[in-house]
């Protein structure tokens, strides 16, 4: 799993500029970090939605969904990562 926005591929695709820091997770983490991510980006697809609609109850209900649940749910690997 790899972190941050790449700069550039060269035609062999050997990455040049490339910033991103591989979190050495297994496939277990790797599928539960991917899942989070995509949960928040649901959530936050649902708190943007519910903002045009004026709907404070259904923002709150998006909002839910991300988070201090998710920063709970993240792998053990993850967080002792950015402790370095």
């Amino acid at each position: 799993m790899l972190i941050g926005s790449a700069q550039s591929v060269q035609a062999a695709g050997v990455p040049t500029g490339d910033q991103r820091t591989h979190l050495n997770l297994d496939p277990a983490e790797r599928a539960e970090f991917l899942s989070e991510m995509r949960q928040m980006l649901a959530s936050i697809q649902g708190i943007i939605a519910e903002i045009g609609e004026e709907d404070r109850e259904r923002i709150i209900e998006a909002a839910r969904y991300s988070g201090n649940r998710m920063a709970r749910a993240t792998p053990a690997s993850v967080r002792e990562y950015r402790k370095h």
